[in-house]
């Protein structure tokens, strides 16, 4: 398929409340309400004399305290400057928990050995890539629908031909109004499968919805699956798939996808992707944990 970024900055740019952290709101430390009036002087009034230093009075008192409560021994520490002294508590040294940092890289870890797990906290979720899929550094856009753009992109196999970029494979994620789960995924399978195999004559195959629950979490939704036969450019994979997941959350709706070339292009370019490995990264998606 063709590249599927658009140079526009990508991730983390989506809005929308699918399964988001609640942050606390801004701000937290009340606002001084000292007039400054330039060149290090505040204004508010003529300069008042300086006061004398309170310090002797409020230690007398405190000793006369003490030693009425019949308290033996009673030290009393100053600066030399009459300024108040600050204590600092050093806290205690503790052996850190050996469980800690297993369960800090177990938060996202990889279904299998060969794949990464890749968190996408714009989207509230994590999935699995193959290793050599790596992370794209901008969103990717899905023609006809200008206000969606797919982000927590990984992409595999770049390669040139034809004065072109391709790639064999992509996935991606983005948040959505709700509306219906199974028709949003057929209308965003039959967009990619002519959006990324449109530099030849392509034909798709889009299936119908069919129930999706990611084991392991309490994520349920739809899959539709789109096979791609193409013809007419050599630079071109000769067949692909698309596979788009929805999922319904509390104020919108999740869909992730994930695309590759399964047969075809230029013998110079990357190996295929294999179906098996697209349905995986479907299959990894979980949420992230709150907190």
């Amino acid at each position: 398929m063709t590249h599927p970024g658009d140079g526009q900055g990508g991730w983390g740019g989506q809005q929308g409340g699918w399964g988001q952290p609640q942050y606390p709101p801004t701000g937290g430390f009340p606002q001084q309400q000292s007039q400054y009036g330039g060149l290090g002087v505040f204004s508010g009034g003529p300069p008042q004399p300086p006061k004398r230093p309170r310090w002797p009075i409020i230690a007398a008192v405190v000793l006369l305290v003490l030693v009425a409560g019949g308290v033996t021994a009673f030290l009393v520490t100053r600066k030399a400057d009459n300024q108040a002294v600050t204590t600092v508590s050093t806290p205690k040294t503790t052996s850190p928990d050996p469980t800690t940092s297993a369960k800090t890289a177990a938060a996202c870890e990889a279904h299998a050995a060969g794949w990464n797990c890749l968190k996408v906290t714009a989207l509230a979720v994590s999935y699995d890539a193959p290793e050599a899929w790596k992370p794209y550094d901008f969103s990717g856009p899905i023609e006809g629908l200008p206000d969606a753009k797919l982000i927590g992109i990984t992409t595999y196999g770049d390669y040139d031909c034809g004065g072109k970029t391709y790639n064999r494979g992509n996935a991606g994620g983005v948040l959505v109004d709700k509306a219906d789960p199974g028709a949003t995924a057929k209308d965003i399978a039959a967009k990619l499968s002519a959006q990324y195999y449109k530099s030849g004559t392509a034909t798709p195959a889009i299936g119908e919805p069919k129930p999706l629950t990611i084991k392991g979490t309490a994520l349920t939704g739809v899959q539709v699956d789109s096979v791609v036969t193409t013809t007419g450019n050599d630079c071109l994979a000769t067949k692909g798939a698309i596979k788009v997941a929805v999922f319904q959350g509390e104020k919108n709706m999740l869909v992730f996808m994930s695309n590759g070339d399964l047969e075809g292009g230029p013998s110079s370019a990357p190996a295929p992707v294999r179906d098996s490995d697209l349905q995986a990264v479907i299959d990894s998606i979980k949420p992230l944990k709150q907190g």
